[in-house]
């Protein structure tokens, strides 16, 4: 039997009256655990490498802590579902999608990583 996880995409918004979004990252929950991979490397990131690089550290202390509610969380979502309505400057998470766990955790983030943060949207197909 497969097990079922729920990923979300990191979102970059560098000029939020635009709110073109550039993916920067992927979570991965599964286990009680969230898991994540950012890609940095990206030239659309015009310079912003460390405004992301500081988020994922953000996000890596939020999950440590167990900090993934807000005020403005409703009581009935939590783990990624609560993380990903919370709001933050300049980043949006998408709502929390599920995929097959049908080999480790690491590879499956690793394969929504390439998939839907590395690899441009033209080349997916």
């Amino acid at each position: 039997m497969t097990d079922i996880a729920y990923y979300s995409v990191v979102q970059y918004i560098a000029d939020l009256e635009r709110r073109e979004a550039l993916n920067v990252g992927a979570l991965l929950e599964f286990d009680d655990t969230i898991e994540m991979r950012f890609v940095l490397d990206r030239p659309q990131l015009n310079g912003a490498a460390e405004t992301v690089r500081r988020f994922e550290s953000t996000l890596r202390q939020l999950v440590a802590d167990g900090s993934l509610e807000d005020s403005e969380t409703s009581p009935e979502r939590e783990g990624l579902r609560a993380l990903a309505v919370r709001r933050f400057p300049h980043f949006a998470l998408t709502e929390p999608r599920p995929v097959a766990l049908n080999r480790g955790a690491a590879e499956v983030l690793e394969e929504l990583a390439e998939r839907v943060v590395d690899e441009p949207a033209a080349l997916a197909r």
